[in-house]
């Protein structure tokens, strides 16, 4: 018989045994599905790269430093220019980053975009071409320079109505009127989400060696070079660095990356995987489902096998007609499997659509996924029709046909199958442990105390650029006059500016020195949470001091430095004693930052985000008068019902001080906390989804084996009740039979259970660095987390803010660029790179 009439055949079978044929389909689609959607989110996330030519050898270059606990760390302009210039791996080098753009002009109301700062090689080395126009010339990466800009498609389409004459034309760009040189193609939006992009201006010979703006480095391997040959290939040029340029290289490596994994980095891609591996495991129990219930149905198919046996089938000839069946089921659980995984791409998509992640992160079905899910299609119908396809041909002839003319069938298969099902309840049973600690992060957080009230709460963004805001005083006049208004709204019950609000992490821990303690070395320094508030932070959210007092209208560039400290803090650094009258620092022993004295003692509210621990940490808050701040949130508490009905009035406030400055991330606080977690819903609601498939995948499996062993003892019940056996008997045998199976897959369970949950708390950190800043440069200090935690793309912030996070981010969180006044040496690369202090 050809392989066309055992399909013919296979069909035939399946419409003859249509419960049986329902289940498997049911089974293997679900299993197909969601093992296809799991999928797609790897493949989208990391797996399919950059949909740029080449793309697979665009790299990251980071430096580290572990003799200073620095894992990342951005480049400095000068070591990139070492390094483009000794490097023999890369056809060129570049740096990058991105951030907070300003756009104002008669051509729209002012808005702000995500904006890239690139060096001029990098469009070159990127390999993509413009639509329009043409891209930055190596000159336009100087100071002194003509002001450029660069248009994104979307960008030229929704404020310039597509106009086809743009090139030539100017815009305001961060306070710049700045000529349009070009437009990029749609869809491009590189590094991550950029709609525009300035010349990132950078001179490695105005400045020290070492100072200055730090990059996020991108190159493109040379042919047939790998990332070990580059690597070594730079830590050479970084030895030598080491030696000429002790003090600020010195135990600096270079790390060469994938440059997707500047977004989706190691404890993000173990979640991923972890979980893939765990929707395998309902793949597994869709598989094992079938092939139970086929074996089930050889078993009162072997006196056929027998005869046809006899009649001179082959083995193989009677395998492949089992395999046939297999096949026919998997193809149409494939077909059911693809709508499944479709519709949960579209699900994942539209949940994680608010955190904006990288524009090459899209999760669809498309030529890799397809290719996967015919390969799953293709395991299902082998791993499904091969076991009962051995079983059914394993047996003796003679025996067959004996015990079929008493009404026997000699395929004792109850102990195989009932092993299977015992694998299908450990499979479950550690899918829905998952599910548990998933749920049980989500409680816990809609259940966690944030130390102050969220509720009825409006809050945006505000970047001021130094064309319009030159220095520290412009600055701080707009924040005293912006304070002022808000405090006078109507129907509002208290406002407040700050670096960060609650609930949300900043990027702003720091090293703080307490006054007569010696610390040996600066990275034994502690770190505590600084932010920078106004008075009426402590009114809006109900703040009443514990010790001492709160920050005042006193409390500014002309009185005396402060802060007020948490409980925590207090608890921590002083112990019993009163804080109050002590004095602390930001900073480790190279800081130029002045003694501040502590006035006042706060109850611990929630700064570090919404991370795995829940943290109340330690903080200090520090008047915004007493600082230099470019980026600042705003939050104003409704007295009515709808806080998002306050936007056009904070909108008016601000166009009243300055027409041409908009405010972003409008949304309600809760809103901003929910979006910073959304990992734990998204992922959270995917861990439930597949225990609950492998639950009802291992109910069917549990009802196979029970089944097929009543098919298979049919005569012996006879006996039994012949020789007085009730039907409650009859009922408690099988009863105790499918128990086994459970009882021993409930083990099993319990130890299965450990591979999600530590999956789980190795890519469960939202909140611990939760927010894109405002403006993204090079890395410090912590990595990098997988899509609102966040991917950070730059470096930890000196004392800004930021409003947007996600646990496991598929898009970077980044560095605010403030003055040189409010920050530390260590952190003064990271300035504003258009206009810098």
């Amino acid at each position: 018989m050809s392989f066309l009439a055992d399909l013919r055949q296979g069909v035939r079978m399946l419409v003859k045994y249509p419960g049986l044929t329902v289940i498997a389909v049911v089974a293997l689609a679900l299993g197909i599905g969601l093992t296809a959607t799991m999928f797609s989110i790897v493949w989208g996330a990391f797996l399919r790269g950059l949909p740029i030519e080449g793309g697979d050898r665009l790299v990251h270059i980071l430096r580290t430093r572990p003799s200073q606990q620095i894992e990342r760390d951005g480049v400095p302009a000068s070591d990139l220019a070492a390094w483009r210039e000794g490097q023999h791996s890369f056809t060129d080098l570049g740096g990058f980053g991105e951030g907070t753009v300003n756009v104002s002009g008669p051509e729209g109301p002012p808005e702000r975009f995500d904006g890239g700062y690139i060096s001029p090689s990098v469009f070159p080395i990127v390999g993509v071409a413009p639509l329009m126009g043409r891209t930055f010339t190596e000159d336009e990466g100087k100071q002194g320079a003509a002001p450029v800009v660069v248009l994104g498609w979307g960008t030229w389409q929704r404020r310039f109505a597509g106009d086809p004459a743009i090139v030539g034309k100017t815009m305001r760009v961060n306070g710049v009127t700045r000529e349009i040189i070009g437009v990029m193609p749609e869809g491009f939006e590189f590094p991550a989400n950029s709609k525009l992009w300035l010349p990132r201006v950078a001179d490695p010979l105005a400045q020290p060696w070492g100072e200055g703006e730090h990059f996020n480095v991108i190159g493109r391997l040379k042919p047939g070079v790998t990332i070990d040959a580059a690597q070594q290939d730079l830590a050479a040029i970084a030895k030598r660095l080491g030696t000429e340029h002790v003090k600020e290289n010195e135990g600096v490596s270079p790390m060469v990356k994938e440059f997707t994994d500047l977004y989706v980095d190691d404890e993000p891609r173990a979640m991923l995987w972890t979980m893939l591996a765990a929707v395998f495991g309902v793949f597994l129990i869709a598989c094992t489902n079938v092939a139970n219930l086929l074996v089930a149905r050889a078993a009162v198919r072997t006196r056929e096998v027998a005869i046809r046996t006899a009649l001179g089938a082959s083995r193989w000839q009677i395998m492949t007609q089992h395999l046939a069946e297999s096949l026919m089921l998997s193809v149409i659980g494939g077909v059911l499997g693809t709508g499944i995984a479709w519709y949960g791409c579209k699900l994942f998509m539209d949940s994680i659509r608010d955190t904006e992640p990288p524009y090459w992160i899209q999760i669809h079905l498309d030529g890799g996924v397809l290719a996967f899910v015919l390969g799953i299609s293709l395991v299902a119908a082998l791993v499904s029709g091969l076991v009962p396809a051995l079983q059914a041909t394993r047996g003796s002839l003679y025996d067959v046909l004996k015990d079929e003319a008493r009404g026997s069938s000699s395929m004792r298969l109850g102990r195989f199958s009932r092993t299977l099902v015992m694998v299908e309840l450990a499979l479950a049973g550690g899918l829905l442990v998952g599910a548990g600690f998933m749920i049980q992060s989500v409680v816990q957080r809609a259940r966690f105390d944030y130390g102050v009230p969220t509720g009825n709460t409006f809050t945006a963004r505000l970047g001021l650029f130094e064309a319009t805001y030159p220095d520290s005083a412009s600055r701080k006049r707009f924040w005293l006059e912006l304070d002022r208004r808000l405090g006078e709204l109507p129907n509002t019950r208290g406002a407040a500016i700050a670096t960060t609000l609650p609930g949300l992490g900043a990027w702003s821990d720091r090293r703080v020195g307490i006054e007569g303690r010696r610390t040996a070395q600066d990275w034994d320094y502690p770190e505590t949470r600084f932010i920078a508030v106004t008075p009426g932070w402590f009114p809006a959210f109900r703040l009443a001091p514990l010790e001492g007092r709160v920050l005042g209208p006193e409390d500014d560039q002309a009185g005396m430095p402060v802060t007020v400290v948490s409980k925590a803090f207090a608890t921590r650094y002083f112990g019993q004693e009163s804080p109050l009258g002590k004095r602390v620092r930001i900073g480790d022993s190279k800081t130029k930052e002045p003694w501040r004295t502590i006035v006042g003692v706060v109850p611990d509210v929630a700064t570090d985000g919404n991370d795995s621990n829940h943290r109340l940490g330690t903080t200090a808050l520090v008047p915004v008068q007493q600082g230099n701040y470019q980026f600042l949130s705003v939050a104003v508490v409704a007295s009515g019902s709808d806080p998002m009905a306050l936007q056009k009035a904070v909108e008016g406030v601000v166009s009243g001080i300055d027409p041409d400055q908009p405010i972003y991330w409008s949304r309600t606080l809760d809103q901003a906390i929910y979006q910073s977690g959304w990992f734990y819903e998204v992922f959270g609601a995917l861990f439930v989804a597949f225990g609950g498939a492998a639950l009802f995948l291992a109910t069917v499996g549990v009802y196979g084996v029970v089944s097929f062993g009543v098919a298979q003892r049919t005569r012996e019940v006879g006996v039994r009740m012949a020789l007085g056996a009730g039907s409650q008997d009859v009922l408690s045998l099988f009863l105790k039979q499918g128990g086994g199976a459970g009882g021993g897959g409930a083990l099993g369970g319990a130890g299965a259970g450990v591979l999600p949950r530590e999956g789980a708390r190795a890519g469960a950190l939202p909140g611990e660095h939760d927010q894109p800043a405002d403006v993204r440069g090079g890395e410090r200090g912590a990595g990098a987390h997988l899509p609102g935690g966040d991917l950070p793309a730059g470096a930890a912030g000196a004392q800004g803010g930021s409003d947007r996070g996600v646990a496991l981010r598929l898009a970077p969180v980044t560095a605010e660029l403030r003055s040189a006044d409010s920050i530390p040496a260590i952190v003064q690369g990271l300035e504003d790179p258009v206009g810098g202090a």
